[in-house]
């Protein structure tokens, strides 16, 4: 170690000015680093936060878009069957209609024949 000469005392007050100059620029160093760090750190909270704000977004209006399918499935559905109700229905008068038609004209046959069907609904005698 190399042995310091004793420094007059403004030689020593020089010293201490010029240290505490060095120290004061060392810590105003150090808090501007912390500062631009906890700065980008904030940036990139916010960027974070961001892009999770847009993803929740997305996720929702996929939800609404996936509802608003399952939604006009159902309706589908439901008309489907509204159809295919009508349709039996439509089948269901005919068959009606027809059976009305063949019992009208055994009727008719019977009455000119003046004959009494055989089956009678358990109401007729024989």
């Amino acid at each position: 170690m190399v042995a310091e000469t004793p420094a007059s005392a403004t030689d020593r007050r020089k010293i201490e000015i010029k240290i505490q100059v060095w120290e004061d620029r060392e810590k105003i160093k150090a808090d501007n680093k912390a500062e631009r760090r906890l700065a980008s750190t904030e940036a990139w909270k916010n960027s974070k936060k961001a892009a999770l704000e847009a993803e929740v977004k997305k996720i929702d209006a996929d939800l609404v878009k996936l509802r608003l399918r399952g939604m006009e499935k159902v309706k589908n559905k439901e008309a489907e069957t509204h159809k295919a109700v009508e349709s039996k229905k439509a089948s269901i008068e005919a068959k009606r209609e027809l059976k009305k038609l063949k019992v009208e004209g055994k009727a008719k046959v019977h009455r000119c024949t003046n004959t009494v069907p055989k089956k009678c609904f358990g109401i007729c005698n024989d």
